[in-house]
């Protein structure tokens, strides 16, 4: 998780095995953005497969912070209530911000919403990005403030988050990674998942739900004083009769006067609004969540079939590396038939499916 453009996607395609997947797949990504929840899978160790949810970032320029909240509080219940629980999150953050902005506050009110309290912060990661981009002595620097910042990273620390810093490269991703795996193998429940499944609340009537209405009610007051502004500098203009000035001005209060209306209108209907926007999106996830269980339990049960054909039982230790080499090139073909089938359609999930080489017990998310 995390705002928008802090790298998540790229901290993804670090984790495919060649190169060549993992250059296209950063491209397309970073190109497209992330729209909606999606779930990726890569094999950590034989027999061991990783899935990572992808999310998209709160701060998006193009979509509300409610309407973002749909899609990841759809994603959390419809797999919550199918049984998969997360092993943890990897929270991502760019140390090349010179300051801590406030929409990075933003994002990190609402992922402490959607997250709740407790143990589960032992299952988190803070990891820091672009590393590249800065001078080490200003990271190091700007990481401080981060950790000693009261609104940000102070309290979560506090409470048990791990801080880490992703060089944006494999070995790096496969240590945050590695984290969940090793360290922390137990699973977690959100606040966000107790209160849509087991209490059965409403999601505007949750603890991130409200944090979403109350944004929405800030912008609605921001704007209203953005319009008065330009009221007073309008009149301002027609005053000292400058015409080109006013013109402008009157194009800029015509815009802002349509804006506040939109953001009044949308906070009047939040409540409809966002049970019938959740309801749409955990339809879309409902769907998604079934081809990738139909998907697994095809691929568990070839790659048995495949494994029990190409080792003999009578001698297993013999030419076994031939022979798990030949079953790992058979099972890579079939895996694109199969994946192929399951029901994918966009060039993303394609490329994902491809790039996946085997299955076996999954150790998390």
């Amino acid at each position: 998780m995390g705002g928008t453009g802090v790298g998540k996607s790229t901290f993804i395609s670090k984790l495919f095995m060649y190169d060549f997947l993992r250059q296209q797949l950063n491209t397309y990504l970073t190109r497209i953005g992330t729209q909606e929840v999606n779930l990726y899978r890569f094999e950590y160790k034989r027999n061991s497969t990783v899935y990572l949810v992808d999310t998209p970032g709160f701060d998006d320029s193009y979509r509300t912070d409610y309407e973002v909240l749909q899609e990841i509080a759809s994603f959390l219940k419809v797999s919550f209530q199918d049984g998969v629980k997360l092993n943890g999150i990897i929270y991502l953050h760019r140390i090349s911000d010179n300051r801590l902005q406030g929409s990075a506050i933003r994002c990190m009110n609402m992922f402490r919403k959607i997250v709740g309290g407790g143990t589960v912060y032992q299952n988190i990661i803070l990891a820091t990005t672009m590393w590249e981009s800065v001078d080490p002595t200003v990271g190091t620097r700007r990481e401080i403030d981060l950790v000693n910042h009261s609104s940000f990273w102070s309290k979560l620390k506090q409470e048990g988050c791990q801080i880490r810093r992703h060089q944006n490269t494999k070995t790096a991703a496969m240590e945050l990674v590695s984290f969940f795996i090793k360290e922390r193998t137990d699973k977690v429940v959100l606040s966000l998942q107790e209160d849509l499944v087991t209490k059965n609340k409403e999601l505007a009537d949750t603890a991130a739900g409200k944090e979403a209405r109350d944004r929405l009610a800030e912008e609605v007051e921001n704007q209203r004083r953005e319009l008065k502004n330009i009221k007073a500098q309008l009149q301002e203009a027609l005053k000292g009769r400058s015409k080109d000035i006013a013109s402008a001005l009157h194009e800029e209060r015509r815009h802002s006067r349509a804006k506040a209306k939109k953001l009044q209108k949308d906070y009047a209907t939040f409540s409809e609004d966002m049970r019938r926007g959740f309801e749409e999106a955990s339809k879309r996830q409902e769907v998604k969540i079934m081809a990738l269980t139909r998907g697994i339990k095809t691929v568990k049960r070839e790659k048995s079939r495949i494994d029990k054909k190409l080792i003999p039982p009578s001698n297993p230790f013999k030419s076994t590396s031939w022979s798990r080499q030949t079953a790992t090139a058979a099972f890579n073909l079939l895996m694109v038939t199969i994946m192929m089938v399951v029901g994918l359609r966009s060039p993303k999930a394609l490329g994902l499916r491809i790039s996946v080489i085997t299955s076996g017990k999954v150790q998390g998310f």
